[in-house]
């Protein structure tokens, strides 16, 4: 079943009970014309969720499970998701959230993953899909092998449980956000993003997709590359995964 609600700016959001998934959901109302550019589309659960490279997205009743439609960005395509990164954690460290960027589109909160960032474009224009563990985690055993960083949910830390209400304030906060333009570019952009990425200094197992790299992070640069120190030198990974802190 379907329901609209109109929220700051007379923005729409398509609310679902079930469906595959918000993603797919999304385009079928963009090219029916009902989705705008900053409507977006929740459901309290997925059939047919998924994450970055088409792997399934554990999507049961509890969670955030959103995607959210953009014409543009103030960011280069390669950012894109480190600028929404950037965005969220931001807006849910206001809502005393602390969480951080796990490189290059993860949310971590005490060294666990409670998020996840994926963004399509179609049609000139982008969904920007959005997985937030609200009251709940899969467990290790439910995770693909390629996921095996470990699961956990912002339970402990927020007192909001609904997790449609909880979307309510979050994107409120991101559209406040998004209205003070400084932070969004250049060097002040770079500056946010080191800010807010999770275990600099320390060392991790990369997967760039053929081998593990072996690293101590020392930030992300302007090319949105994350850089890691080893032995002498700093070599930059422009693609990829973390997928275990080493200490």
């Amino acid at each position: 079943m379907k329901n609209i609600y109109l929220v700051k700016n007379k923005k729409k959001i398509f609310v679902f009970d079930k469906c595959s998934s918000t993603m797919d959901v999304g385009w079928k109302l963009f090219k029916e014309g009902e989705l705008k550019e900053g409507d977006s589309v929740f459901a309290y659960e997925q059939t047919k969720g998924r994450g970055q490279f088409r792997r399934k997205w554990i999507s049961k009743k509890g969670n955030i499970y959103v995607s959210w439609l953009w014409k543009a960005f103030p960011w280069e395509e390669r950012l894109i998701s480190l600028g929404i990164g950037v965005l969220l954690c931001k807006a849910l460290n206001q809502l005393n959230v602390p969480v951080k960027i796990k490189w290059p589109n993860d949310l971590i909160l005490k060294e666990k993953k409670v998020g996840g960032i994926l963004v399509e474009e179609r049609y000139n224009c982008f969904l920007v899909g959005i997985g937030l563990n609200l009251n709940f985690c899969p467990k290790m055993d439910e995770l693909e092998r390629e996921g095996l960083f470990p699961p956990g949910n912002l339970r402990e830390v927020v007192s909001e449980q609904d997790p449609f209400l909880f979307w309510i304030k979050l994107k409120s906060c991101c559209m406040n956000l998004i209205s003070q333009l400084d932070w969004f570019v250049g060097e002040e952009f770079q500056a946010q993003l080191n800010k807010y990425l999770a275990f600099c200094g320390k060392k991790v197992l990369v997967w760039n997709g053929t081998e593990q790299i072996e690293g101590r992070i020392v930030g992300v640069n302007f090319r949105g590359e994350l850089e890691l120190f080893q032995e002498r030198e700093i070599s930059q990974i422009g693609s990829g995964t973390i997928i275990k802190v080493l200490e």
